[in-house]
């Protein structure tokens, strides 16, 4: 628990769920820490739980005698996780150590900052061309019908979002990708006159890498899978093209419903 003697200052606070983006710090874990209390209200609550890296207590396994009893509700000795997650770094700190945790804390906090950078970057037709020809490759070619396999009635964006189990992070990531759609049409339409098989073989690619994953990730690791599996060796503007395309395929496709 945190100290009662010492708060955690408001500005440390807001520091901590600025750098997790609203996100549990666990590794593989994505839970919202800010969730709606009722849908219907909208209301909104806070689970978030701020652990200790170094513990108030020297005593425990983690205990820092270097630390004053300011540092250790400072930002720097916090990581902010779920209820579930917190519970499992308190009953095993041995696994859980000082340096897996801040090691952690740092993970996630350069996920978060990268997924914000690229999300809002701006991008070429070459940097388009360099992400797509990255996505696709021989061992994603196969036979079968070359036409881009549009959903007739796709769902609208927050449905599909909700259905696959996304959260708020994987759906900043598509709304911010989906400011593109015109774009990246262009792109297409361009492309395709170069070779009418490209928008089938640009789903194509991701189908695939959607079908060896889906069995051991579901929901917003699926998602930042793909976009992981689509952004691979490319700068931060080829990256930002690779989730326009993602988010476009997302959005008119059946890549996520089947």
């Amino acid at each position: 628990m945190i100290n009662k003697r010492l708060k955690v200052k408001e500005k440390d606070i807001k520091i901590l769920y600025g750098q997790a983006g609203n996100q549990c710090s666990m590794d593989g874990c994505n839970n919202e820490l800010i969730i709606s209390k009722d849908n219907s209200t909208g209301e909104k609550y806070q689970i978030g739980e701020m652990a200790h890296i170094y513990p108030n207590s020297n005593n425990f396994v983690r205990g820092n005698y270097e630390l004053d009893e300011e540092d250790k509700v400072n930002e720097k000795n916090l990581i902010l996780l779920c209820p579930k997650c917190h519970k499992l770094i308190d009953n095993d700190p041995e696994k859980y150590t000082a340096e897996k945790l801040l090691e952690m804390k740092e993970k996630h906090i350069n996920k978060i900052k990268i997924l914000k950078e690229t999300a809002l970057l701006d991008f070429t037709f070459d940097d388009f061309y360099i992400a797509s020809k990255n996505i696709i490759c021989d061992e994603n070619i196969d036979n079968g019908n070359n036409i881009l396999k549009i959903d007739s009635n796709p769902l609208e964006i927050d449905v599909k979002i909700r259905k696959n189990d996304l959260t708020q992070i994987s759906r900043n990531l598509i709304l911010q990708g989906n400011l593109k759609q015109h774009q990246i049409k262009e792109f297409i339409a361009v492309m395709s006159k170069e070779d009418d098989k490209f928008p089938y073989l640009l789903q194509n690619s991701f189908k695939k890498e959607f079908n060896k994953k889906k069995n051991d990730f579901i929901g917003d690791k699926l998602f930042l899978e793909l976009y992981d599996f689509s952004r691979k060796n490319l700068s931060n503007s080829e990256t930002a093209a690779s989730l326009a395309i993602l988010c476009y395929l997302f959005a008119i496709c059946e890549i996520f419903e089947k």
